[in-house]
């Protein structure tokens, strides 16, 4: 029964490390495998060891780290019946942050004699068991070792990584992800549902394969244009120059052999990243495979080159010429190159709501009971907001939001003001690249216009996906002089009164006579904001009528709302074209705002939505709707309208391979049970 548990996980395979007769080994002989393995990784982790007298303030407190590597093999002896086979720990050295002593421990009498100390240089060291050693199959548990799960198969929460430090926070799942590619040099795919942290693992992992590399031989890709921009990369079609992909392997490696650059490209390339895998379809993938054995004269599968993808099968179908698209884990390259499959399963996004993300989760494999659809029928109704952002609406295309938010804007009154976009000069034939980017060709806004901000530290608190509704036109150097003037008030969740003085100043910008309106807006300002505003009139009246005037936005915070002017910003198309020159850049200058009425749903692909609205009458792909309303991050900003479950389809092939995913980590856990009885 044990063997045919095995051999029906792959873990008798024989390029698994796994020696068969741990299968076979008694109780007391795998403790004392465990803690002898424990234990000289704790010598070697401590010989490494070096501390000085003024530790820094990051560096790990030693004596807390290496103390419980000690009680853990004092339980495995006390686990162990046999007392010859209990370990002895009298090497052992215990390291304070001041110094290394030489401490003899003597467990049996509870005593210990104090060596010279020995001052050294701090030597920061990792004492995490390494991912290599001989019982890496062996979960630390003290009186049933378990097996660990072999790298060629899914695992949901893995070990830690041993070497990989950094400032970022990152989850134990997340960390063996970043371990086993950067570290390990392993061919990955990472997935998890919606909010998991997918795409933030992601860039950190493009940040380090590049300092680890170097920047030609990382291709950082995307199945789409818009994913790929997220992670400063470029489409997998436009990255290995294949066109459309629809010539044979041959064709293609024949004709970009001919072009030096791109074979130059080729040769360098060491690592590839394919984000959002899901829409690759599955042949293109095996024709890629071949195309690179080809290109890199290497007869192994992607030609030797490490893969790295990434994405949630649940979400999107790939796309295909014939609609009848399959899926990359049905390509034949698939289980020949994807080595370690990681799931992702704590999610962030909607962290707290534990009754949405049920909901959700239900949502994304297609099993929608009784009980979660009165859950979402709940969420049939219309929030008011007090500040008057209204909630965000996703639409399946671009024509749909194109519309929906030139309706509103044509709605609201008053004068439109249009942004036309600078952008630098670059060939006609890469131009169609800044349809890529988030911010517009040509931006029309009014006072009243809800829009959302595309870029990070433009105004502070206010981040990339920020909503905020536009409450004026102004020049930055009256906006300065009004900050200026009243610097005493603070602007952030800024009263009824500062807030129609703001508007007040923005409507004389340009225009010397006061109106009837502006001087009952004055008479109604509190005396303290009129004492001062003369100084602001005149530096307001005094614009040149042609000045272009930046939108003034009323953005919701994290505590409240903040009101400042939004500055033209330059957007860059990543990675550099090739066609461009060595030292010039593809750009664009323009507002760092959208309309956020209404936006589409591969738009808002990685995006968090405090406010949603979605309206399931409309036409949805398979996956659409999950990926839509995920995008929410709890279910008292969220509203939907006309769900039926009958709507809601999942592909049957999508919930196969997930079911395998699961059912190998549960297969282990049952060959780690059977082992134990």
């Amino acid at each position: 029964m044990k063997e045919e548990l095995l051999d029906a996980l792959g873990l008798n395979d024989k390029e698994n490390v796994v020696p068969t007769n741990y299968v076979v080994l008694k109780e007391e002989q795998l403790i004392d495998m465990h803690a002898s393995t424990i234990k000289k990784e704790a010598i070697a982790s401590l010989s490494q060891f070096q501390v000085k007298k003024e530790a820094s303030s990051d560096t790990p407190n030693t004596e807390e780290t290496v103390t419980p590597l000690i009680k853990e093999l004092e339980e495995l002896n006390r686990a162990n019946p046999n007392p010859k086979k209990q370990v002895k720990i009298e090497e052992l050295k215990v390291v304070n942050n001041d110094f290394v002593t030489d401490r003899t421990l003597d467990t049996k009498h509870n005593k210990e004699t104090v060596a010279k100390p020995k001052l050294s240089p701090i030597k920061k060291v990792s004492l995490k068991r390494s991912g290599s050693s001989s019982l890496d199959f062996f979960n630390t548990t003290f009186k049933k070792p378990t097996r660990r799960l072999p790298p060629s198969q899914s695992i949901a929460t893995p070990a830690s990584p041993s070497r990989v430090t950094n400032k970022q926070e990152f989850n134990e799942a997340q960390r063996a992800i970043i371990n086993y590619v950067v570290n390990k040099e392993e061919s990955v795919f990472f997935t998890g549902s919606a909010g998991t942290g997918k795409s933030y693992v992601l860039r950190y992992l493009v940040q380090q394969l590049v300092k680890k590399h170097g920047g030609p031989s990382v291709g950082v890709t995307a199945s789409t244009g818009m994913a790929a921009i997220n992670i400063g990369g470029e489409t997998l079609h436009k990255y290995l120059h294949i066109g459309l992909g629809v010539q044979s392997p041959e064709a293609m490696a024949k004709k970009l052999e001919r072009i030096r650059e791109v074979k130059n490209k080729w040769d360098k390339l060491k690592v590839l990243i394919i984000d959002e895998i899901l829409m690759i379809d599955g042949k293109l993938f095996t024709n890629i495979s071949e195309l690179a054995s080809i290109m890199k004269k290497n007869k192994k599968p992607f030609g030797g080159i490490q893969l790295v993808c990434s994405g949630d099968f649940f979400q999107l179908p790939p796309v295909s010429r014939d609609n009848r698209g399959h899926f990359c884990f049905q390509s034949p390259v698939w289980a020949s190159v994807i080595k370690r499959t990681i799931t992702l399963t704590e999610i962030f996004r909607q962290k707290g709501d534990t009754e949405l993300i049920d909901m959700l989760n239900a949502l994304r494999q297609g099993e929608i009971s009784d009980d979660i659809m009165m859950k979402f029928k709940l969420l049939l109704r219309r929030i008011n907001y007090s500040d008057g952002i209204e909630p965000t609406e996703l639409y399946p295309t671009r024509q749909e939001v194109k519309r929906a938010n030139e309706s509103r804007l044509h709605e609201l009154p008053g004068q439109v003001y249009s942004f036309f976009a600078i952008d630098s000069q670059v060939p006609q034939l890469i131009r169609y690249l800044y349809d890529y980017l988030m911010c517009e060709k040509v931006l029309e806004l009014k006072v009243g216009a809800q829009v959302m901000c595309l870029k990070n530290n433009i105004i502070p608190k206010v981040v990339n996906g920020s909503i905020g509704t536009v409450v004026g036109f102004v020049t930055d150097p009256v906006w300065t002089k009004l900050k200026l003037v009243y610097g005493y008030v603070n602007f952030e969740n800024a009263s009824s009164e500062l807030l129609s003085l703001i508007q007040l100043v923005c409507g004389m910008v340009g225009r010397p006579e006061y109106t009837d309106e502006q001087r009952a807006i004055y008479a109604s300002l509190p005396s303290n904001l009129r004492t001062d505003f003369a100084k602001v009139a005149a530096e307001a009246k005094n614009v040149d009528s042609k000045a272009e005037r930046l939108p003034l936005v009323k953005f919701r915070t994290s505590n409240g709302y903040t009101i400042d002017i939004v500055p033209r910003v330059e957007f860059t198309v990543e990675p550099k074209p090739m066609q461009l020159r060595k030292d010039d850049k593809m750009t664009r200058i323009q507002i760092p705002l959208t309309l956020a009425w209404a936006m589409s749903i591969h738009k808002s692909q990685g995006q968090s939505i405090d406010r949603l609205r979605i309206d399931l009458r409309r036409t949805f792909e398979k996956g659409q709707v999950y990926v839509a309303l995920s995008r929410a991050t709890c279910k008292e900003h969220l509203e939907v309208f006309n769900f039926d479950r009958r709507k809601i389809s999942v592909s049957e092939e999508v919930k196969k391979f997930y079911d395998l995913l699961k059912n190998r980590q549960k297969g282990i856990l049952e060959v780690n049970a059977e082992l134990m009885s």
